[in-house]
């Protein structure tokens, strides 16, 4: 039988990020592979704090910084603490080693960051020949066609909440940028964030509001999480309504509410 990191492994290959914790948990020994895949499981929960934590757990057990492991479990903290530059050393020095998709497609998130679309796409090629079921390169649209289906979705809003529409920007953006997040939690905006809705919600009201309400939607990051040109269009429509519920004040839940799930 396989022992518990073994197993966790599986799991996390998986994406059983839940049950990754608990099989770490019937993890008898307490060595830095325990805790740098802790912190790559944590990390995509959103929990930086505590992907954070498993980190440093593993260079105090001793981990050897330049060890695949604690690279990669380094590289994967700093990207979503919005360290790109770290993340980007990082990865580069895993690709020295070895040319896996996954961290292929994580180098080239931090090439959009840095605006090299063109970097980015060749990355995402190269991931794409080496697995092409788990790394299809994301489907694209110019900024016409991208800005024609958000059209078409605000179109859809009608009633009472098409009024929350004419006080507020939408803008298409191609990635997010550390500066829009003015200090909020980086864990709830990571840098592969879909949308976003910033200023004050239908709720608050406007009057003592420093900056207009406004929706920004994340064309590259849009494209890299669909499939192909339909599933595309439909997370741009999702991705709006999702950011719209937040104008009204509606949770995360809130679409089925307005009816635009």
């Amino acid at each position: 039988m396989a022992d518990p990191l073994e197993r966790a492994w599986d799991a996390y290959s998986e994406g059983r990020l839940e049950d990754v914790l608990e099989r770490l948990g019937d993890c008898a020994t307490d060595d830095a592979a325990r805790y740098q895949l802790e912190c790559l499981v944590r990390v995509e929960l959103a929990d930086l704090a505590g992907a954070r934590g498993a980190l440093e757990r593993a260079q105090a057990l001793g981990a050897d910084p330049a060890e695949v492991g604690q690279v990669q479990a380094t590289a994967w903290l700093a990207l979503y603490e919005w360290r790109v530059a770290d993340a980007r050393a990082a990865l580069e020095a895993l690709l020295a080693d070895e040319r896996t998709p996954e961290v292929l497609d994580r180098l080239a998130l931090c090439l959009e960051l840095e605006h090299d679309f063109a970097g980015a796409d060749r990355l995402l090629a190269e991931a794409e020949r080496l697995d092409p079921e788990v790394f299809p390169r994301p489907p694209r649209l110019s900024e016409g066609e991208f800005d024609a289906v958000v059209r078409r979705a605000i179109g859809r809003i009608e009633g009472p909440y098409a009024k929350a529409l004419e006080t507020t920007a939408v803008i298409v953006e191609a990635v997010p940028w550390r500066e829009l997040l003015a200090g909020g939690d980086v864990a709830e905006t990571p840098p592969d964030l879909l949308g976003l809705f910033v200023g004050p919600s239908e709720l608050d009201g406007h009057e003592s509001a420093e900056m207009p309400p406004t929706i920004f939607l994340f064309q590259r990051n849009i494209e890299r999480a669909s499939r192909d040109q339909d599933d595309l269009s439909e997370q741009i429509e999702v991705t709006l309504y999702h950011e719209f519920a937040h104008l009204l004040g509606f949770d995360e839940e809130g679409v089925d509410e307005i009816g635009l799930a």
